[in-house]
């Protein structure tokens, strides 16, 4: 991570300028993340609300994501108690 600094990122077709430590190759994939997801949301509700459903979606991929990790993580565990 850099030092903080003021950026501006484009988030579906609105600019915010926001405050980060991210270098300039983890905002852009961050910010990639955010509108690949913003992008199956229905927008036509307005932009606001285009957001608070692109933040329930992330949240939702994030669980999923948890879920297996966990469910992995418990395999690996099991599998090493076998093996001993």
């Amino acid at each position: 991570m850099t030092d903080q600094r003021d950026v501006k990122i484009l988030i579906g077709k609105r600019t915010y300028y926001i405050y980060t430590r991210l270098d300039d190759d983890a905002l852009a994939s961050v910010t990639s993340i955010v509108n690949d997801v913003m992008s199956e949301v229905d927008s036509g509700k307005g932009h606001e609300k285009a957001l608070m459903m692109t933040c329930m979606n992330l949240a939702y991929h994030l669980s999923n994501v948890e879920q297996k990790l966990s469910s992995i993580l418990d395999k690996v565990e099991e599998d090493n108690m076998k093996s001993l």
